[in-house]
């Protein structure tokens, strides 16, 4: 789904980092890396270092839902189930144009409960795999 050269991309719940790394190696020309975790933020921080992008990649705490202003082509929470469905009413607000939010870090058997709730919060479904016990979930926001 990247672009290269030209997309942004948020990393909701970054973690490690590694979607913001791997955003960034994908040629992604930005990348926001958001965290609540302020550990979180200083170990993406350094993988960033460690991979030679830290200078596409701005991480910083903070929290989807309050007073961040980030717009990007592709949205990634790679989140517990709980937290994609909670999250993704304020996901649309974070995407540009026809932007890809994907989710991934859901268990399978919460799949259906999981694409309802971002169907619910004006997506389509683009694309579901499914790995073992784990999937992702592709969406873009509908036409209004």
């Amino acid at each position: 789904y990247i672009e290269p050269g030209s997309d942004t991309v948020l990393d909701v719940g970054c973690g490690s980092g590694i979607l913001s790394v791997a955003s960034a190696l994908l040629s992604a020309e930005s990348v926001v890396a958001v965290d609540i975790d302020p550990v979180a933020v200083e170990v993406t921080k350094e993988n960033a270092e460690r991979n030679g992008v830290a200078d596409k990649i701005a991480a910083m705490e903070g929290d989807l839902t309050k007073g961040l202003s980030v717009k990007a082509d592709i949205v990634a929470a790679n989140l517990m189930a709980d937290l994609v469905i909670m999250l993704s009413k304020d996901i649309a607000a974070h995407l540009s144009g026809k932007g890809i939010y994907i989710s991934s870090g859901i268990l399978a058997d919460r799949k259906n409960e999981v694409t309802a709730a971002i169907e619910a919060c004006g997506f389509r479904i683009l694309e579901v795999l499914e790995e073992e016990e784990w999937c992702a979930v592709a969406a873009q926001r509908r036409p209004q």
